[in-house]
């Protein structure tokens, strides 16, 4: 066997004219070129520019317009809750029922009492009616009878506040009691809210309070939706807050844009325009990610050419582009599968 030492010499003795063949016994025979790419039919749009307000983003919460909360007029016992969170109620439906004893025994007693007065009532009318009694002594039964009917309304009337209702229709979001609580006079143990029609709640700086007017339209983002909502201003405080050196605004929101997905309590922000520039705007169907790239195809000479591009903020009406794209350039929006660069393209009337 000769060893590899020697082979390494033998191969450099070799002559040139040897080497050659051999080296190019090692390349692979050129194949023939590709064929061209057929002609693929899209759809497209031009790059246009757009007028974009600029401002100050502002966060506040979303609440119901008419949120009520629903405390018992007199103490007592909750003996019975009829009703959650997320129940739907109507006027006068009942949510809790309480217990006091003092209060049926009140009402017990003016029972008593009316009866008594009535009686007596009874009595001084048969001895008028004979002439055995003077009218002023009639009256003043007749008085007596009076008196303890009211006492028995009053009565009653308490009685029927351990009945706690419902005061509006709409959906109890808080529920702050539960059987065998003690339900304190004034203290609220339901809140209920009227879906569908909410507001923005928000703060705005003293500086720019001008550009908030009562009527003013302005753009709402709710996170969770991811997309704008046409907001309109309709209550402004006639006053600051001497500590935070703010305005606090209302703003409506469209209960058609927000559908059920907008609850009370979310978090939202607004931008309340103080100027104005210029934006490149394109379909959001023209923008491609690939990765971390963004990439969009622009017809050029019949070919589509692959073009990077810095994307913005997406609208419900497209995507803002902040570089790679000039304005009027044309971008391929339908026809996307399978289109790749330099190919060429068929643009649809």
């Amino acid at each position: 066997m000769i060893p590899r030492r020697s082979l390494s010499r033998l191969a450099l003795a070799l002559h040139p004219a040897l080497v050659a063949p051999l080296a190019a016994c090692g390349h692979e025979p050129r194949g023939h070129a590709a064929p061209p790419l057929p002609a693929q039919r899209v759809e497209v749009a031009a790059a246009r520019e757009v007028a974009r307000p600029t401002g100050d983003h502002l966060v506040g919460t979303v609440r119901a317009r008419s949120e009520a909360a629903v405390a018992p007029s007199v103490t007592g016992t909750v003996r019975v809750v009829k009703v959650g969170v997320g129940s739907r109620v109507k006027a006068g439906d009942l949510l809790a029922q309480l217990s006091a004893g003092e209060v049926a025994a009140k009402a017990d007693q003016a029972r008593a009492v009316l009866a008594q007065a009535s009686v007596r009532f009874d009595r001084a009318a048969q001895l008028k009616a004979s002439g055995s009694i003077a009218q002023a002594e009639y009256d003043a039964a007749e008085s007596q009878r009076a008196i303890a009917r009211a006492g028995l309304g009053e009565a009653e009337a308490m009685l029927a506040y351990l009945s706690v209702r419902a005061p509006v229709d709409g959906v109890v979001t808080a529920k702050r009691c539960e059987v065998g609580d003690l339900a304190l006079a004034g203290r609220p143990i339901f809140t209920i809210e009227q879906p569908g029609a909410l507001r923005l709640e928000v703060g705005v700086p003293e500086a720019i309070a001008h550009h908030a007017g009562l009527g003013t339209s302005l753009p709402v983002r709710v996170d969770t939706l991811d997309r704008e909502l046409a907001g309109k201003v309709d209550e402004v405080s006639p006053s600051a807050d001497a500590q935070s050196r703010t305005v606090q605004i209302k703003i409506a929101l469209p209960e058609e844009q927000a559908g059920p997905a907008l609850r009370a309590g979310m978090f939202a922000r607004v931008l309340v325009p103080t100027g104005e520039t210029r934006a490149l705007e394109v379909p959001r169907a023209a923008l491609v990610r690939r990765g971390q790239l963004e990439v969009v195809y622009v017809v050029d000479q019949g070919r589509a050419a692959l073009r990077l591009v810095r994307a913005g903020r997406e609208r419900d009406t497209g995507v803002d582009v902040l570089a790679g794209l000039a304005p009027g350039e044309r971008v391929v929006v339908g026809g996307l599968g399978g289109l790749v660069d330099g190919q060429p393209v068929e643009v649809s009337p």
